[in-house]
């Protein structure tokens, strides 16, 4: 439902992407506090629900498979699909698209449906994974998600996003957490590392973006 809510935004009252998800996010958390009271939900959840993402499937973790169900969705829709070029192109160049005759306003409302979509998949699956839910649970991911596709930015296809680079560099970005919580490093000192991922990867594609600009 957000999904939508944000591409009605976007398309319809020209709300920059941006803006316009983080204000419905900050919406979603106060209504769930609202509801909640704050109040985590805990105890003994079914074990069909818990299963999902605690689960083994040939002998696979069940996370495992929907990362890589989620990655293959993705790649395929992107690389095989005109639906996915179509949307590449919007985002790559909004007006560009538009002149050239694709549709960017219904390109935009798939995207952010889409993205509302496994959000929502997500959420279902940390609250498996971890038997409670509660309102702030994955507040720390947004920096996170944003470091991944930043970070991913880097890699592969330099100065452009991609979903193998974004795949990799949420893999980088765990192993990194781990091993400063492993290290005994402050809870802080993530964030600080976070950080200058987020601004070190802008300033590399940026310089990426400028240097293949200048070659064509």
């Amino acid at each position: 439902m957000l999904g939508s809510l944000n591409g009605y935004g976007v398309t319809v009252l020209r709300i920059p992407s941006l803006i316009m998800t983080l204000g419905t996010a900050a919406i979603a958390k106060g209504l769930a506090f609202m509801i909640t009271q704050g109040v985590a939900f805990t105890g003994r959840w079914p074990v069909s629900f818990t299963g999902l993402a605690r689960g083994y499937s040939f002998g696979i973790p069940n996370l495992v498979l929907w990362m890589t169900g989620a990655t293959l969705f993705a790649w395929v829709l992107v690389k095989w699909t005109r639906t996915g070029a179509h949307m590449v192109a919007t985002g790559e160049a909004d007006e560009a698209a538009r002149l050239a005759g694709i549709a960017t306003a219904r390109m935009k409302r798939i995207g952010l449906l889409l993205a509302g979509v496994f959000a929502g998949l997500m959420a279902a699956l940390l609250a498996a994974n971890l038997s409670s839910a509660a309102p702030n649970m994955a507040g720390d991911y947004l920096l996170y998600a944003i470091a991944a596709v930043l970070l991913g930015m880097t890699m592969f296809e330099p100065g452009k996003p991609n979903i193998a680079g974004t795949v990799f560099a949420a893999l980088v970005l765990k192993v990194l957490g781990n091993g400063l919580v492993l290290l005994g490093a402050p809870y802080y000192i993530q964030d600080i590392v976070l950080g200058v991922i987020i601004i070190g990867s802008v300033a590399f594609s940026a310089s990426a973006m400028k240097k293949a600009a200048f070659k064509v």
